[in-house]
């Protein structure tokens, strides 16, 4: 097969609600009434010569209107919507549009769809336009690292689990990254996949009010761009759903005459961000340091399936969930648009035949938690939380993908070896946008 060069370009632009906009909406008659961190979308372009696709990351709660917003970018930039891999960090620390706890037409509603309308999507247009315009011979390397800030929520009381911390519960502490830069050295981009939700701040609150931040995830970023003479740094959250950091400003809660109660530790919340978002910087830094970009050529393959898995609540009725499969070379990013727990993410990976396979949760879209039979049988708030019956999401996953990476073999693209077997009777609506 012909190579070609490698190419790739990144930017960043801000996303935060302006004064006109605040107070921004939250849940419970919360509301954001003030901005302590400035929120982004980052967008990486690729291309190896024939074709483009772009890698763009919400400092988001969800992906907004996700739909829209893969329908929007392909129109701007002629890109087909199959070549956009687009997720978002998780951050409790905005307001959760696309959530669906809006009622249509509602005030609320109404200011989700100005903020998307009036600053999101002029701001994606041009994260996506400059990134293009940035576009140079670059080359990239795969690393990983360890970060401690994370621990499992799934606390035990009795034979039931509520959200607490859970050190003997499965924790995922590797740092995945993808190192982009130009042939000289300088750094294009950093794509950082960790499992940890982003919610330090959960709680911190003034009366009614809180702060508006990218919470763990935007504090890192912005820290280590930075330091990084232009580099974007791209983070996007793994198997998370039952992982929360280490320390966080809520400590518990509950409702009383409906109206929210919380045990937190109030202004200390700004230092436990600073504190854990410094260490989490840290750790990136450390590890990003021992890539190596190798790599000057390579393929980008991408596919999708929506995997249609039994809900909990009927035996007929089907939740879709859109699988995704990225490939730079030989590195895979499995894009899934539901919130995913440890031992689901760790299965899903493992199908993979790619040792530098990257998960990503929240991506192109939300269908809310996926939780492990352990879950279920302990009560605990992502079984609770979840759509779809006991054990048949990750079966789904796992087939899924499975058949995701043995189409890709079977069509002969290189960068990986054979061997996937799976079957996935629920797996409808395939899409491939082959070999860029």
């Amino acid at each position: 097969m012909e190579e070609h060069t490698f190419l790739a370009g990144a930017a960043r632009e801000n996303i935060t609600p302006g004064k006109k906009l605040m107070p921004m909406p939250l849940i419970w008659g919360i509301r954001f009434t003030r901005v302590l961190d400035q929120v982004h979308v980052r967008a990486l372009a690729l291309s190896d010569g024939e074709r483009k696709s772009l890698f763009i990351i919400f400092e988001m709660t969800l992906v907004p209107y996700a739909d829209e917003t893969l329908r929007f970018v392909a129109e701007v930039t002629g890109i087909p919507k199959e070549q956009i891999f687009i997720a978002a960090t998780h951050t409790h620390g905005v307001t959760p549009v696309s959530l669906g706890i809006y009622k249509e037409h509602s005030r609320a509603e109404k200011k989700c769809r100005k903020w998307y309308e009036e600053v999101i999507l002029p701001a994606l247009k041009a994260a996506v336009n400059r990134a293009q315009s940035r576009m140079v011979p670059a080359r990239y390397g795969y690393g990983t690292g360890q970060s401690y800030i994370n621990v499992n929520r799934d606390a035990v009381f009795g034979s039931e689990s509520r959200i607490g911390s859970n050190f003997e519960r499965p924790s995922d502490r590797t740092i995945r990254m993808v190192r982009i830069e130009s042939l000289s050295g300088r750094l294009i981009a950093l794509i950082v996949n960790y499992a940890c939700h982003a919610v330090v701040m959960n709680g911190c609150l003034r009366g009614l009010g809180t702060g508006l931040t990218g919470d763990l995830p935007g504090r890192t970023c912005s820290r280590l761009e930075a330091e990084l003479d232009g580099g974007v740094v791209l983070w996007c959250s793994g198997a998370a759903g039952d992982q929360n950091p280490r320390i966080m400003t809520q400590y518990g809660g509950t409702r009383e005459k409906g109206k929210p109660v919380l045990k937190n530790l109030g202004k200390a919340g700004y230092t436990i961000l600073e504190y854990l978002s410094d260490e989490h910087a840290r750790d990136i830094r450390r590890a990003a340091r021992k890539i190596r970009c190798t790599e000057n050529t390579g393929t980008i393959y991408c596919a999708e399936k929506t995997a249609m898995v039994r809900s909990r609540d009927s035996r007929d009725a089907k939740i879709p969930y859109t699988l995704r499969l990225f490939m730079i070379g030989d590195i895979a990013f499995e894009g899934i648009s539901a919130e995913i727990v440890t031992s689901v993410g760790k299965a899903v990976r493992e199908v993979s035949p790619y040792e530098k396979t990257i998960l990503v949760s929240h991506a192109l879209g939300y269908q809310g938690y996926v939780a492990d039979d352990w879950e279920y049988e302990h009560n605990a708030f992502e079984a609770g939380s979840a759509k779809t019956a006991k054990g048949a999401a990750q079966e789904a996953f796992v087939s899924g993908f499975g058949e995701l990476f043995r189409e890709k073999e079977q069509t002969g693209h290189p960068g990986g070896t054979p061997g996937i077997k799976a079957e996935n009777k629920e797996i409808q609506e395939e899409k491939s946008c082959g070999t860029v």
